[in-house]
């Protein structure tokens, strides 16, 4: 069975949490850019954590949105950390290069906000 993609939002004092489940591919890597961009235009956002808890699946397309969002980040003075990130992701951004490229948010951070 596949898994249904869903991101959940939250904010709270400088952070915008997107919460994200499911496999995240080609065919959601819109949505996650454009929920990305919304919480980065909000002026009192300087972090877009994206809490990869519930992710059961991610392609280079999802990765290549990722790297987007930080890229866009960084434009505007802010910045995108990840959190709780799966083994399954992990080995992919090891694979990829890019374990470093990424802030790590912390532990629980979706919880703690």
């Amino acid at each position: 069975m596949v898994a249904l993609f869903r991101i959940t939002t939250h904010m709270e004092r400088d952070r915008c949490v997107l919460a994200l489940t499911g496999e995240v591919d080609l065919d959601v890597a819109d949505d996650l850019i454009q929920l990305g961009h919304l919480g980065l235009d909000e002026a009192e956002v300087t972090i877009l954590v994206l809490d990869l808890a519930g992710v059961t699946f991610m392609d280079s397309t999802a990765l290549g949105a990722m790297i987007g969002l930080h890229n866009t980040a960084e434009r505007c003075g802010k910045r995108v950390a990840l959190a709780n990130v799966p083994d399954r992701v992990h080995r992919l951004l090891s694979i990829t290069a890019l374990e470093t490229f990424f802030d790590e948010a912390d532990p629980g951070a979706s919880e703690a906000i």
